[in-house]
């Protein structure tokens, strides 16, 4: 989906006063999952470039920096801005460590702010998917299902299908894919276009409770083929491009040294 132009230049002119340079940023959460509402925050999330003194100096920081703003918008209203970044090697280790949301947020489909290294770290990031990324995803989604079945809330049941399918789209077609309204038309799960539609009306109680059985029988059979392909994709067990990200970061520091 297509943020609204005015939205999207008033983020970008929001985000532009970061005061440490940022490799880039870009938009993860509800919008890019397919199914923002109406009072959705707008999650950014990136890396920025601690400069080559502060990040060899014993008082380095900071790694990670999270903030909220709200943001004046139109008449009596404001759009709220979750802004979470992460220094570039604690980013870099992250993507080595099998993180998915680091890998989403590389290959995030809605990104505000980019330098010119970032084409390269898109290209080293494809080779930091791995097999094992399976595990990230199948913990997100079981972390999500315990939720739903503790409130019945349709978000927390829409965020462990929306993990399940992404890991099953990242082990069988090496990309990533976030938004469930793509998924579930891939892999034929029309009952997550109307979850969808209840999340953004408010309307989700009877239902919930209706085809709480269907709910399960889908999250047990895509657990299951989740796990399964572990064994069969065609990913490598472990990231390709370690020493090639080991170059890039020392680049990096090197090139905004004074930043």
């Amino acid at each position: 989906m297509m943020l609204d132009p005015l939205i999207l230049t008033t983020l970008q002119n929001e985000l532009a006063q970061e005061p440490i340079p940022c490799l880039f940023l870009a938009l993860s959460g509800a919008h890019t999952y397919g199914f923002p509402s109406a009072d959705s925050d707008y999650d950014v999330r990136g890396c920025h470039i601690l400069s080559l003194e502060n990040a060899l100096s014993l008082n380095k920081g900071p790694e990670t920096k999270e903030s909220t703003k709200s943001i004046p918008w139109q008449e009596n209203s404001s759009l709220l801005l979750d802004l979470v970044t992460y220094d570039i090697e604690t980013f870099l280790r992250l993507l080595l460590k099998k993180n998915g949301n680091m890998l989403e947020n590389v290959f995030s489909s809605m990104v505000l702010f980019a330098l010119p290294e970032f084409e390269e770290l898109k290209a080293l990031a494809q080779g930091c998917m791995t097999r094992y990324h399976a595990y990230h995803y199948l913990g997100m989604a079981k972390t999500q299902w315990k939720l739903f079945e503790k409130n019945k809330e349709v978000k927390k049941l829409l965020y462990a299908f929306r993990a399940l399918l992404t890991g099953c789209y990242l082990l069988e077609n090496a990309e990533i894919e976030t938004n469930l309204q793509t998924l579930a038309t891939t892999y034929h799960f029309p009952f997550l276009h109307d979850l969808i539609q209840l999340k953004q009306t408010g309307q989700e109680k009877e239902l919930l409770m209706a085809e709480g059985p269907l709910y399960l029988e889908n999250y047990t059979h895509l657990t299951e083929r989740l796990e399964q392909m572990i064994e069969v994709s065609v990913l490598p067990p472990q990231a390709t491009t370690a020493s090639e990200l080991s170059q890039f970061l020392i680049q990096l520091r090197l090139e905004y040294r004074e930043s």
